[in-house]
């Protein structure tokens, strides 16, 4: 059994009393008009792309087996409804300059509770862990 996760922040005072390790978990039902972590909203893994990254090198469309990216205008056009399904997101791993990462990954709770127990020694008397967000797990 594992859950899906899009960041583990270390060291955050901003969520919680203290020094603490906050665990955003994706699938978060509200869709608050104000989220601030739309990352975290469906329960699937999704490719992420910051066009001030991109150097335009092209290989994520080389790479890309759902012909999901095109160039268009010096500057990169991703089919969203196509992008979706893939499960490869060989394109991130091609990009170089990091412009395509994937928001998601699975952790297992073994592999959850050897993050929180690096972190636990910063964590003081006041601090601790939070759990942002609701999920489900796969």
């Amino acid at each position: 059994m594992k859950g899906l996760i899009f960041d583990i922040q270390s060291h955050s005072v901003h969520d919680g009393p203290g020094c603490r390790t906050t665990v955003f978990l994706n699938g978060c039902p509200l869709s608050c008009k104000w989220c601030s972590n739309p990352e975290g909203l469906t329960l699937k893994q999704q490719l992420m792309y910051s066009s001030k990254k991109c150097k335009l090198c092209l290989r994520c469309i080389n790479n890309c087996k759902s012909n999901a990216i095109k160039a268009e205008n010096n500057s990169l056009k991703i089919e969203r409804k196509i992008c979706r399904e893939c499960k490869d997101f060989s394109c991130a791993a091609a990009c170089l300059s990091e412009a395509m990462q994937i928001s998601g990954k699975f952790y297992s709770v073994p592999e959850l509770m050897e993050v929180l127990n690096r972190d636990r020694h910063f964590w003081g008397t006041d601090g601790g862990v939070t759990n942002s967000q609701v999920s489900a797990i796969h």
